[in-house]
């Protein structure tokens, strides 16, 4: 088939095409100047805005030497073209772009993304600010400590002092966290393995986030901290999936409490304390000191306050009162005990019914016992032998557990340590009952004494899954991987705080005075029917059995 004949303008650098009838299946080639390769275009009828939109392949390429490109080469070898195929002046299309050959094209192309890539982060802040470079952030388990008091938790709230919130302000300031993402535990991924409650200290507890690593970064850290009671041991690199509170399979709790819960003596009512503050009422040490949270009605209230004679509770069923052998000074009230005491022998085997798994909402706030959730499953519970701090003897309650709700281990000590408060003890087997009927769905809203916060702490966060499976190559998360730091934590801070507290401001003496003074200390009403028996006795015939 004949192509159609080009006509070129005198006055026009565009060749002209004759609109001489061309079948639409047909293609027409256009020819620039220097240049035998041809455009292929569509129907003759196309419009100018197509025929620039389509790609400018030159034969003599403007980017190779004449010797390197093929194109080049090629036309040495094949020169003859007509005059009438090679207008002298190119196209509007081809004169607004580089005339070049396929690979010479290819290789600009890569070279200008590239170039574009490279400006695109170098000018990104990434949280570096002002076009800083980049730095890059590694997903990291921090394994830290500190002591609970002076702040309202653990979990970070901008209208009150945390421990996430120093915490979070010294990763920053020590260049762990860039400058866009300060203060947002979105952007760093932030994840708490255990959310302690106010006043609750943690011997180990762990925090994972995308941090800035750097050779000094826990030195670093750590120097921020100062004049805090958080501290960082160390930290571990993890997977990007890596979340702390997903990846614990278990936690361990210790309650430490003096020993003078096992006296046979009722509570004195305590000294003044040390900085004249006067103490607060049974409901505040309970819960509202605890949490804005908790309704004040959801548990019992004494108008009873320290100011107040200690009532006459003498009638009052499983009170403990012995008022012909209440001592004056410490060390007639509360005489030390041996380890091998009946009554811890006592204490052991009630601990032990709290293992496995039963319904837990009476030992926490705002939970139906048709909640999944209120269940909870506990591994151990046991007690230590007596030991000795600064003067003062203390045991250990230990319990380790799946997880645990908000105030469910202190109101779990608070019902064991109550029950040592009556005379004569309970059989084992009466309590038993009362703990299953304080388990009991049936029963709701038993208000379960709920122990000071004080002497509770987080002994340390449990990951076997992930160290038995990841750990060997990415490094064990434990606080076992730190030994000597966490055990003088424990016993020059952890320890002699809550024995300086304790002197200070009595709190544990006076939650047990407060809740002495109280129908069955304190314990549920649902409970007076199963102990109808165990009514004060006279103080000469009382026994601990």
């Amino acid at each position: 088939m004949n192509k159609p004949e080009q006509e070129v303008e005198p006055n026009s650098k565009r060749p002209r095409v004759s609109p001489s009838s061309s079948s639409n299946s047909e293609t027409r080639e256009v020819h620039v100047s220097g240049a035998s390769d041809s455009i292929k275009q569509g129907e003759v009828g196309s419009s100018p805005s197509q025929i620039q939109s389509q790609p400018i392949i030159a034969d003599s390429c403007s980017s190779c030497p004449p010797n390197k490109c093929a194109t080049n080469t090629e036309n040495a070898t094949n020169p003859a073209t007509t005059a009438s195929e090679k207008p002298s002046t190119p196209t509007p299309a081809v004169a607004s772009a580089s005339v070049m050959c396929t690979s010479a094209r290819a290789t600009a192309t890569a070279t200008a993304t590239a170039n574009a890539n490279a400006n695109a982060n170098s000018t990104k802040s990434g949280g570096e600010g002002g076009g800083k470079k980049r730095k890059p952030k590694t997903r990291v388990a921090l394994l830290m400590r500190y002591l609970g008091t002076g702040y309202k938790g653990m979990q970070h709230n901008p209208n009150a002092k945390t421990i996430e919130g120093d915490l979070l302000a010294a990763i920053h300031r020590a260049g762990g966290i860039s400058d866009d993402n300060a203060g947002s535990l979105t952007k760093v991924s932030w994840s708490r393995c255990t959310r302690t409650d106010k006043g609750v200290s943690a011997a180990c507890n762990v925090v994972s986030l995308n941090m800035i690593i750097e050779p000094d970064i826990i030195e670093r850290i750590n120097r921020e901290l100062a004049g805090t009671t958080i501290s960082i041991y160390g930290y571990r690199k993890t997977t990007m999936t890596f979340d702390a509170k997903r990846r614990a399979n278990g936690r361990d709790y210790e309650y430490v409490v003096p020993t003078f819960f096992f006296t046979d003596s009722a509570t004195p009512a305590p000294a003044p304390k040390a900085d004249g503050t006067p103490y607060k009422s049974y409901q505040e040490v309970s819960f509202k000191d605890e949490s804005e949270e908790e309704s004040e009605t959801s548990c019992t209230t004494s108008s009873t306050t320290a100011a107040d004679p200690k009532p006459d509770t003498s009638n009052t069923p499983l009170a403990t009162v012995h008022p012909t052998t209440q001592a004056t000074t410490r060390e007639q009230w509360w005489p030390n005990i041996d380890a091998s005491d009946p009554r811890l022998d006592y204490l052991r085997k009630f601990l032990h019914l709290y293992e496995k798994t039963h319904l837990y909402h009476n030992f926490t706030i705002g939970k139906s016992p048709t909640a999944s959730n209120s269940k909870r499953f506990i591994t151990s519970f046991t007690c230590s032998d007596p030991f000795n701090v600064d003067g003062m003897q203390l045991v250990s309650l230990k319990v380790s557990g799946q997880s645990f709700m908000q105030f469910q281990i202190r109101k779990m000590v608070g019902f064991a340590i109550l029950l040592l408060r009556l005379r004569p003890l309970p059989p084992i087997e009466v309590v038993t009952e009362a703990l299953n009927q304080s388990m009991s769905p049936q029963n709701v809203g038993g208000g379960i004494p709920t122990a000071p916060a004080v002497g509770l702490y987080l002994d340390q966060p449990l990951f076997d899954s992930y160290n038995t499976t990841l750990g060997v190559t990415r490094g064990i998360i434990s606080a076992s991987e730190f030994p000597t730091q966490v055990r003088e934590f424990k016993e020059q801070l952890l320890h002699k705080h809550i024995v300086n507290s304790e002197f200070a401001s009595h709190e544990v003496q006076h939650w047990l005075y407060m809740q002495e003074a109280l129908p069955l200390c304190g314990f549920p009403a649902f409970l007076t029917s199963l102990l109808p028996f165990h009514s004060v006795a006279q103080p000469s015939t009382s026994t601990s059995s």
